[in-house]
């Protein structure tokens, strides 16, 4: 996975969180006349969205910082480290 697409799942993911922390504000998360909690799936929903947003960015960071996809390697392309095995022997 490229970092560029860990970002585009983070900003779905902020988005989502924002929207989860939102509706939660504004149609629950309060105290009725009755002393009782009103809280609804909303506001664990939004936390979870802003976790994985978080770990998203993260992601992107490493694999920025190791120079772009798991997919290349360490060493880069395989057939890069094969044809120089073959140039050894």
């Amino acid at each position: 996975m490229t970092p560029k697409r860990l970002l585009q799942i983070a900003l779905v993911a902020f988005m989502a969180a924002a929207l989860s922390l939102g509706a939660e504000r504004v149609w629950y998360g309060g105290i009725s006349e009755d002393g009782t909690l009103q809280e609804s799936l909303f506001l664990p929903l939004g936390f979870a969205f802003a976790l994985l947003a978080v770990v998203a960015v993260l992601g992107a960071l490493v694999l920025k910082a190791r120079g772009g996809s798991r997919q290349t390697g360490r060493n880069g392309p395989k057939s890069k480290l094969r044809k120089t095995k073959q140039k050894e022997k």
